[in-house]
């Protein structure tokens, strides 16, 4: 378990081909060719990202979280009984 646990990152790379390597017995490269039937546009570069000018100016909602309604529900009932005991 401990010796090939290390390694356990490179396993994703085993799905996925990445190279092509082909040496021979004298470690030169043989001449060879590879034919791949995969659209042209898997391979192409991505399209540069443009900003829009009319940027969206509509009013974001703020959000109330619940610990803040509580907590606000426990301020307003903590100054509940100070007013509570001030006015006995």
């Amino acid at each position: 378990y401990w010796y090939w646990y290390p390694l356990s990152y490179f396993i994703s790379l085993t799905f996925v081909p990445t190279a092509f390597i082909a040496v021979d017995s004298t470690l030169a490269m043989p001449h060879c060719s590879v034919t791949s039937h995969v659209k042209p546009s898997t391979f192409a570069y991505l399209t540069p990202v443009t900003e829009d000018d009319k940027k969206d100016t509509s009013k974001v909602t703020k959000v109330v979280l619940s610990t803040t309604a509580k907590a606000k529900a426990k301020a307003d009932k903590k100054k509940a009984e100070e007013n509570a005991d001030g006015m006995q």
